[in-house]
């Protein structure tokens, strides 16, 4: 009896390891020739929520999101754009109901995301670090969101 309650400490004290260090860190991305390379939590917000559409170059901002179902988007939300997902999509359905303009696009996996930004300077997404790779340009965030 003994044994087993060690074994399943040990099991349990895994788990928490395991599951700890694999959460997903988000990590802001564009274009690669894009010429941005930081931006405040703020300026994330204000791209997200439609208050800054250009870039300082003029090129139009095309904010992308992934699925309400990936729970790098609920992170996403709550950390960058300090707001729960339910926030984040009725933000959206009230800003197309009242004919200021559509949500962000919407894509179902990194693989989706990436494809989209290599075809579109104005992109901008986010992606779990384990996913970043040369295909895109990530951008250094400063200030109130951390991304885990």
């Amino acid at each position: 009896m003994k044994a087993l309650v060690i074994r399943t400490i040990m099991f349990l004290g895994f788990l928490l390891l395991f599951f700890t260090n694999t959460q997903a860190e988000v990590v802001m991305v564009v274009h690669p020739s894009n010429p941005v390379n930081h931006l405040s939590s703020r300026k994330i917000q204000s791209i997200y929520l439609f208050k800054k559409i250009t870039w300082e170059n003029g090129l139009r901002i095309v904010p992308i999101h992934l699925g309400a179902q990936d729970s790098l988007r609920e992170l996403f939300s709550k950390k960058w754009l300090e707001r729960s997902l339910g926030e984040i999509e009725n933000f959206y359905l009230m800003r197309a109901l009242s004919g200021q303009g559509q949500p962000p696009l919407i894509f179902l996996d990194t693989k989706e995301v990436k494809t989209y930004l290599q075809k579109n300077r104005g992109a901008i997404a986010y992606i779990d670090r384990k996913d970043l790779d040369d295909s895109v340009k990530e951008i250094i965030v400063e200030g109130l969101g951390s991304g885990r």
